[in-house]
């Protein structure tokens, strides 16, 4: 794959969009992973993150097959991600502020939204809770 990027890349005329998207691509930063249990009994989570998170900034996703480096190099981003665990069913506090923050209240949706779009198509609308879908 690398190769024939490398080859597209070095052609007489390519396609000024698809130059562009193979150069980025062929210069795209490497991706780390590991996997990691906050809590006994939760499910592991994967983590992915820049290579030089690892401190391997000198990787690119097409230009290698797999390398190890210490454990040590991940606990930075660990520590900062077992800070904002919240528990076994708020995996990130900030991110579980902002949903209550931002999601419609049942009361809301039953009460104006509904009224509005019933008074709007002057059709009675009902919509399953579990699905969140609407019945006509």
């Amino acid at each position: 794959m690398t190769s024939q990027i490398k080859q597209t890349l070095h052609e007489p005329q390519p396609l000024p969009n698809l130059q562009r998207v193979l150069e980025r691509l062929f210069n795209a930063p490497a991706i780390g992973t590991f996997y990691v249990r906050m809590a006994p009994g939760d499910d592991a989570l994967r983590v992915d993150a820049l290579a030089s998170t690892f401190g391997r900034g000198d990787l690119h996703l097409l230009g290698f097959t797999r390398t190890l480096v210490p454990y040590t190099t991940a606990l930075p981003l660990l520590q900062h991600l077992l800070g904002e665990y919240g528990g076994f069913s708020v995996y990130h506090a900030a991110l579980y502020v902002v949903d209550k923050e931002v999601r419609l209240h049942a009361a809301t949706v039953d009460h104006i939204y509904l009224s509005v779009l019933r008074r709007q198509l002057a059709q009675p609308i009902q919509y399953d809770r579990s699905t969140r879908r609407f019945i006509h």
